[in-house]
């Protein structure tokens, strides 16, 4: 019997405190796969703003808060939303430095069956 997807993993996406500013900051590599489902989790102790581009503020996440997308949700394997393979995630303070935690980005795609 063959399914038609398996759940895999990107690589983990993280950044200490003492890495966000006041410019955006890179979040680690460059996203492998087109993912499915991109979880962002601040544990910092300030609001952060996360770009796309670099330049724009796209997503503004609130100190100590996760926000999931679930892009392709009981969807076919090639169907639905997905965020880009080589897409780079940005990071940077809303006003106060964070004193305290860090950010990561968890990424969840699907591979075809064996």
């Amino acid at each position: 019997m063959s399914f038609g997807s398996q759940v895999r993993f990107d690589a983990l996406k993280q950044v200490p405190f003492s890495s966000i500013g006041v410019n955006y900051q890179v979040i680690g590599d460059k996203v492998g796969n087109a993912c499915r489902q991109v979880v962002f989790n601040n544990a910092l102790d300030q609001a952060v703003y996360i770009s796309f581009d670099g330049v724009t503020d796209n997503l503004r996440l609130q100190p100590n808060s996760v926000k999931l997308f679930d892009f392709t949700s009981n969807k076919a394997r090639d169907n639905g939303w997905f965020l880009d393979k080589g897409t780079q995630i940005w990071i940077k303070q809303v006003s106060a430095a964070s004193s305290v935690g860090d950010f990561w980005v968890e990424l969840v795609y699907g591979k075809g069956a064996r």
